[in-house]
């Protein structure tokens, strides 16, 4: 979805032949994986305090997880650690877009299938 959203912002001309468009892709996919560790982080915080918070019915609760967090580090423990995964998921997300982009333009080119 963010890929795809970042692809719209194409610039006119910028197309699989000309050689910018590999950079193009890398940006894109960049972009894609920056914005999903954005809006994922929260949640994936909340999950893991969950994960290791679980030795009663209690303290799993999303409730008890969501408190505990923010009595504990307040707003910004749900964004703890994102510095990290943000790099991760940027440099995965436009590794992976770009070889599957480059992937699917080769076999089009040479299948003539879309």
């Amino acid at each position: 979805m963010f890929y795809t959203q970042a692809k719209s912002f194409k610039p006119t001309g910028l197309n699989e032949t000309t050689p910018g468009y590999v950079l193009f892709q890398l940006a894109c996919g960049g972009a894609a994986g920056a914005t999903a560790t954005l809006v994922t982080q929260p949640a994936d915080i909340i999950k893991t305090r969950i994960q290791l918070t679980c030795q009663s019915p209690a303290t799993s609760s999303l409730k008890y997880a969501v408190c505990s967090i923010y009595q504990d580090y307040g707003v910004l423990g749900f964004v703890q650690g994102f510095v990290p995964r943000m790099l991760k998921r940027t440099l995965m997300s436009a590794i992976s877009w770009t070889i599957f982009e480059q992937v699917r333009t080769f076999y089009t080119h040479f299948t003539g299938l879309n």
